[in-house]
């Protein structure tokens, strides 16, 4: 072996060694964090209170007029179910939310029982929103019969959402969510929160709800949390540039659902059920 090749040797030797040095001292720091009675109770107080959340995996699309779960876009509309005005301006509402309970229900990753039957839709303008569910019975309508029975066209629709994208949801993944600290007292955890416990909550991910589009979890809350008594969180929308509507800055919005009855064939729940379907937003 020549000299070039023993020195190789030997400064590889000596940055292998160091760098395991780094990492043991490093597991050895941890291990020192996790052997806190506190913060060990802490993680087992957090675990016990997380519930399973579905994220959706988003595909951005043309405008498309049919029966997906989507976010933003074009909403499916029939005959008896078609594009609906603005009471207060009187102008074609846009789609915020579309989910479709037999997508939902058939994918392998969701195993909750959903509060609704058919299409979901949640319609927004300005400051009104409205919020119907469309029967499965009706999902057969082909996209031309659609149009020829809605009372607004193609193309004044899409007038109010150039440049803007649809989100057609294309599969779930579950994540363990976690609550929001402003729900900790609701909840009765009682967790004394210091900087290394906030340390070793970041690195494990734990108690923090998820701050992304999501199917049930916690509320990922921009300001108080928001109790609802009777409902529980159905989608959480995340405020991103490329949707029709902003709910201010790093605003998100939520949707919750009445429990535990399960709602069908509601065409308007706004006038119908006013109950049924609640929508708050927040931004900080």
């Amino acid at each position: 072996m020549g000299v070039f090749d023993k020195l190789s040797n030997l400064f590889n030797t000596s940055s292998v060694t160091s760098s395991k040095e780094i990492d043991n001292k490093h597991h050895k720091e941890d291990a020192k964090e996790y052997a806190d009675p506190l913060i060990l109770g802490a993680l087992s107080t957090l675990d016990k209170h997380s519930k399973k959340a579905f994220l959706p995996e988003l595909l951005s699309r043309d405008f498309t007029l049919d029966a997906k779960s989507k976010i933003s876009g074009l909403g499916y509309i029939t005959k008896d179910y078609p594009i609906p005005v603005s009471e207060k301006y009187g102008k074609p509402m846009q789609l915020m939310l579309q989910l479709n309970s037999d997508e939902l229900t058939a994918s392998t990753q969701i195993d909750i029982e959903l509060n609704f039957e058919g299409l979901l839709q949640l319609y927004y303008y300005q400051d009104e929103v409205l919020c119907r569910v469309i029967p499965k019975s009706e999902l057969i309508i082909t996209k031309t019969e659609q149009f020829q029975d809605s009372q607004h066209t193609n193309t004044e629709v899409l007038e109010g959402l150039e440049g803007l994208e649809e989100l057609v949801i294309t599969q779930w993944s579950s994540s363990n969510d976690y609550p929001h600290r402003a729900d900790f007292e609701d909840l009765g955890i009682d967790i004394p929160m210091s900087r290394e416990l906030d340390r070793v909550m970041r690195s494990e991910k734990k108690g923090r709800p998820i701050s992304t589009h999501k199917l049930k979890g916690y509320g990922a809350w921009c300001q108080d949390a928001v109790h609802l008594e009777g409902y529980e969180l159905l989608f959480q929308i995340a405020d991103c540039p490329e949707l029709s509507f902003n709910f201010g800055e790093d605003g998100m919005g939520y949707v919750f659902i009445a429990k535990p009855q399960k709602i069908t064939d509601v065409q308007n729940i706004n006038k119908q059920n006013a109950n049924a379907v609640i929508f708050v937003h927040q931004s900080i």
